[in-house]
This record gives C-alpha cells, structure tokens and sequence, in this order.
C-alpha cells in the first residue's frame, strides 16, 4: 500500500499497518475532524483524525521508531468521537482525555485487536500509549513528540500557509536520543517550532470562531443529551450523523443556523467577552542539543523564555461579538 502525505510524502506501508489503514476503526477516523465542532461550519478546515493518525505513523517511522511504535502511533487517535475534543467541551474535562477512556468500547469489538495479534501484537500494549512504550509517540508537556509536532506543523502548513521548505529545514531538524526521546539539532529551529506551536494552541485553537461555536453549542447539546435526542452512543459515530441528529433539537437547530452565517467576532479581555472559553494550557520547551549536550530551549534562548511567557497568558480567551450574521 502507497500513502501519500503532504509534510511527509509518499511512503510504503505493508503487513500490519496496511491492513489496520483499512480496517473500520481507522477509516471512520476519515469522517471526524480534528478541529472539532467548529470544523464542521468551516470546510476549509478539513485536516480529519485520519490525517493526522498516518502523519503520526510516517514521523515515528522517520525518527526511527519501530513498527510496534508505528503500529501505535497509527491507532493513538482511534479512540476519538464525533466532533473530537468538542466532547471534552461538553464534559468540562480539563485534561481533554475523553477518548481515551472509551478505547475498549470503540475499539474492542472491531477487527483491530484480531488484527493487532495475528501480527504478534498485544492489542493492551498497543492501545494503551505511555512515553516509557513510545517514547517517540508520547510525551508530557513541555517536551517535543511526534504527535505534538504533527498537528502542529499539519494545521499550520494546511490553514495558515506555512511554506513547505521551511517544515522540511525544521523536519532535518529532528533527532531521537538512545532513549527514543525527540530532541531537535539547531536552537533556530527549535525557536521557530515553539514559536509556531504558540501559533497553533494559543492562536488557531483560541481563535475566536473556534471559541464562539464551542460555547454556542455548549448547552444545546446538553440540553439535548437530557431530553434523550443525543444518546452517548451518539459521540461514536461521525461528525455528520452527530450534527445531523442534533439537528433535530430546536435548540441545536437555531445555534447551527447561526454558525452557518456567523456574526462579526473579535478576541476581547475576558471582563468585556459575551463568550470565555478555557483550554488545557500547553506549554512547550522543546530539548535542543547545545554545545555537546541536550537541553531545554528556554534554558539558553530569551526568545523562547519570551515566547513562553507571552503564551502563558493566552489560554483563557475572551471573544466579543461585534456584529449581525454573516457580516
């Protein structure tokens, strides 16, 4: 099997991760966006946890990580439901980790754990991701890992344009230590990453569309969830059959018409914003290798101890709406 990936380019998949690419789970990962629910009022944000699960499984395989590793890195995001995160919204779970408590139910009865052990795989093992397993996979903040780097580098270069040659300058930037622990070679490079992974977590996921559709659609699915329209088994489905069933809540119907043809938005201080909106903070301090030995960025860059601190400040947004619909 070819895959084609425009941060990574094409590649040769086989055995065990050629038949997981096809099997159910993975490909129903094509009909959930990683936006989230506000994805699915902005078609040009269009990057699915499909995307982002093979992009993951090509940056393991580059950085050297073995098939085991790349087996995981490819079912990480299994898990999600509908409309991704937008679940943890709903649920007010801080640590945004709603899928990941839902794996077995997902995920146990479909062909991936049959699959996963005719290849000598133990599906507890693959599906259950720790960075003392993969670490190349996995890492706690404020460390690099693949999947960190991938959703960084994929909405940036998708949505905002970033060039091509400058993520393949920062792409020959990488390296895993013995440990397996991704670190990067040049301090610009390491500076120009944490800069754009502020971009994308204080800057695209607090962009204030983002803000308003979460906290607009908010209630209208808990009150739908109560009245019994929206069932749990509904967020293990897809994006469309989820909104399309939403639909039917009146509720629900007049704030997705209202997002359909948004008002005038703009980031405010949180004391003058109609809409607030908290996410995990995600800090970042990618190692760097420096002078014989590899350390934290911020330990010898004031740009990125500045960019740190800048960010530090932006994770609780506040969005006012200025104007009618569609304007």
């Amino acid at each position: 099997m070819i895959v084609k990936d425009p941060l990574y380019g094409t590649a040769k998949v086989e055995g065990v991760l050629a038949e997981l690419i096809t099997s159910s789970p993975v490909q129903r990962l094509k009909s959930i966006r990683q936006a989230g629910a506000p994805a699915f009022f902005r078609p040009e944000w269009h990057v699915s946890r499909y995307d982002h699960s093979i992009g993951v499984m090509l940056l393991v395989r580059r950085l050297g990580g073995s098939l085991r590793e790349q087996t995981a890195a490819l079912l990480h995001d299994v898990a999600h439901t509908a409309l991704s995160h937008f679940v943890d919204v709903v649920y007010e779970r801080e640590e945004e980790d709603y899928h990941e408590q839902i794996i077995r139910e997902l995920v146990g009865k479909t062909e991936v754990p049959a699959i996963l052990r005719a290849h000598g795989l133990d599906p507890d093992e693959i599906l259950k991701v720790t960075k003392e397993a993969f670490p190349r996979l996995e890492q706690p903040l404020p460390a690099l890992c693949a999947d960190r780097i991938d959703y960084t580098l994929r909405d940036q270069h998708l949505y905002y344009g970033v060039p091509a040659e400058q993520i393949a300058g920062f792409l020959n930037s990488l390296a895993a230590d013995r440990s397996g622990k991704v670190y990067v070679k040049e301090v610009r490079q390491a500076e120009w990453f944490t800069n754009l992974f502020y971009d994308e977590v204080a800057g695209f996921f607090m962009e204030p569309f983002n803000i308003y559709a979460n906290q607009l659609l908010k209630p209208a699915v808990l009150a739908a969830m109560k009245t019994g329209v929206i069932e749990e088994k509904d967020w293990l489905g897809s994006d469309r059959m989820f909104m399309e069933k939403l639909r039917q809540f009146p509720t629900a119907r007049q704030a997705m018409e209202v997002l359909a043809a948004p008002p005038a938005l703009e980031k405010c201080p949180v004391r003058e914003a109609d809409f607030v909106h908290r996410v995990k903070p995600r800090m970042i301090d990618p190692d760097v290798l420096y002078d014989g030995g590899i350390v934290p960025i911020t330990t010898v860059s004031e740009k990125a101890q500045l960019l740190n601190k800048v960010a530090a400040d932006r994770f609780v947004q506040g969005v006012k709406v200025l104007g009618e619909s569609g304007k």
